[in-house]
């Protein structure tokens, strides 16, 4: 599952423009380097980067919003009472999806089926429509019931009992039967459900923990049962994160506790299960998806990010951050002026949240989608960039007769070629001398002396490390976050892994602060967590997409009063 595709599967999508019988794998790495994986790398890959939005700015409060197929959905009361909205993304038009008397609230979207709360009875209860096909809302709960999830097949809620408790129902789409979840002693609140595993949390042990059901086999299981709370469940592909205060403040943990998930297509590319990597720090199967300093709450999976609200730098101006399973990266999504929160995202990596930095009575809904990055000055590769001019390239070619027997290679766009020489697979090139855009045109030849069309890629080749500075002295106060301003300049890269190191007067090192990647070329600032009184002094160091390390480090003061 992957919410862009990586660079060796853009490769194949550029080949696969080009020709119908031929499939083309490529991966350029410098010579003798060892091969860094390179997978979907939301926060390190410069060729797709993230591109936010205001969806909407309702004129009432808002809740959700939650991001489907190709409309972000929330609720909010600008016609008088709740009613339930839809912004499509591409054309960019709002409707009123669930409205008329009473409250419709709480949506919750999963393969084409919007489910939510209808309270125009006086009782709120459960209706879903589907957002690809009939529209018509149809009824699923029989009796009272609030916070539903779905994922297509089900749909899950939380409903009052007797005992004054809550317990978890489900509902069966493709039959309309209805059924128990969960009727445990304690409450059951919460529900989310993916590919026929439902999860939520659950206080029969006396505090919150997590469990799940298989609907399949009518098995429930403890997912977490750790010290202190375990709340806000969500789960993809088997896969469940949670808010997590073990610790003694709120963390995001996650654990793997079914092997499934629906086959289908996310922007033309199988989808796949998220896998998870031994630098994951496990305990029992469980990983620790983020304990940074602050809380961490209300976390969503969906593909290999997952995304939650981060307090981190300051309780108040909370952030979104997102973390990437498959190359165990956390970057920042959006760290605007303002809180953002009540994050949600899909398996494609669209992601949606509710965002104050306009000031405005109500907070806006704002979204974020991964687009080709780069510019005029600064053009996106389409493969990799690398700081060796000589580059081994690894060749997985093949048709439907068989197996190519040579190739040859043009630096020019054709011009001029170099002589048909025996394909191994496994070849490396001498790069053009000079930093900027290699083109590499290949072409390949079979036994019978047949040719393929052309296949052209790029490799960015960028010898020279970027230049830090922080032309700005902090001041703060005591208890209060600080808000330091840096700059990294590059020549070629538009961005570049930054991270800002801070020391106490004595020499030493009371913060390091990893921000992933940023822009570059441009003055930027972030907030750190408060610091003691005192007089510090803050460096940045960077990384280009090349590798290379900066030249120069730049700092500045930072007075904490």
């Amino acid at each position: 599952m992957q919410p862009h595709p990586s660079p060796r599967v853009r490769s194949l999508g550029v080949a696969l423009l080009i020709l119908t019988a031929v499939v083309v794998a490529l991966l350029l790495l410098p010579a003798l380097a060892l091969a860094t994986p390179l997978g979907c790398h939301p926060g390190g890959d410069a060729s797709w980067v993230l591109q936010e939005r205001q969806v909407a700015q309702p004129a009432g409060a808002p809740s959700g919003p939650v991001v489907g197929a190709s409309s972000v959905y929330w609720a909010d009361d600008s016609a008088g009472d709740l009613d339930i909205y839809a912004a499509d993304l591409s054309a960019g038009t709002q409707a009123t999806v669930a409205g008329g008397a009473g409250d419709q609230y709480d949506p919750a979207w999963g393969g084409g089926l919007l489910a939510y709360v209808d309270a125009a009875s006086g009782t709120p209860m459960v209706w879903a429509l589907h957002t690809d096909g009939d529209s018509t809302p149809f009824a699923v709960s029989s009796a009272a019931g609030e916070q539903p999830a779905t994922d297509g097949a089900y749909v899950v809620w939380s409903t009052p009992n007797d005992s004054g408790q809550a317990d978890v129902m489900g509902y069966d789409v493709s039959t309309g039967a209805e059924f128990t979840v969960c009727d445990a002693a304690g409450a059951q609140i919460d529900p989310a459900v993916s590919d026929g595993v439902v999860v939520w949390q659950d206080d029969r042990n006396g505090n919150w923990d997590i469990y799940g059901y298989d609907i399949a086999s009518k098995t429930e299981f403890a997912v977490c049962t750790a010290c202190g709370d375990q709340t806000a469940p969500d789960i993809y592909c088997g896969l469940v994160v949670w808010q997590d205060d073990r610790n003694g403040n709120a963390d995001i943990y996650g654990v793997r506790v079914a092997d499934r998930c629906s086959a289908g297509l996310v922007r033309g590319q199988l989808v796949r299960q998220p896998r998870l990597g031994g630098a994951l720090g496990c305990h029992d199967g469980e990983f620790v998806v983020c304990d940074a300093e602050g809380d961490q709450t209300d976390p969503s999976i969906a593909g290999p990010l997952i995304a939650w609200t981060d307090a981190r730098c300051d309780p108040g101006q909370s952030d979104i951050y997102a973390y990437d399973l498959e190359d165990q990266t956390e970057f920042v999504v959006c760290d605007a002026a303002g809180p953002q929160s009540h994050v949600d995202l899909t398996g494609d990596g669209t992601i949606a949240w509710l965002d104050g930095r306009d000031d405005g009575r109500y907070p806006a809904i704002y979204s974020a989608d991964w687009v080709p990055g780069g510019n005029a000055d600064h053009p996106a590769p389409t493969t990799e960039w690398t700081s060796d001019s000589l580059v081994t390239l690894f060749l997985s070619v093949f048709d439907q007769m068989g197996v190519f027997s040579d190739f040859r290679v043009s630096f020019n766009g054709g011009a001029t070629w170099s002589e048909w020489q025996p394909f191994s697979g496994i070849d490396q090139l001498q790069l053009p001398c000079g930093d900027g855009a290699k083109t590499i045109s290949l072409q390949f030849r079979d036994a019978d002396g047949g040719e393929t069309p052309v296949i052209a890629v790029t490799v960015y080749l960028d010898t020279h490390g970027p230049v830090t500075g922080a032309p700005l002295a902090s001041h703060a106060h005591a208890g209060r976050s600080v808000l330091l301003h840096f700059r990294v300049s590059d020549r070629l890269s538009p961005k570049a892994t930054v991270t800002l190191r801070v020391h106490n007067r004595a020499g030493k090192l009371v913060r390091t602060v990893r921000l992933g990647q940023r822009a570059t070329n441009r003055l930027l600032g972030t907030r750190i967590a408060k610091l003691a009184r005192g007089s510090y002094h803050f460096s940045v160091l960077a990384t280009d997409l090349a590798g290379n390390h900066q030249v120069k480090v730049g700092g500045n003061r930072l007075i904490v009063r």
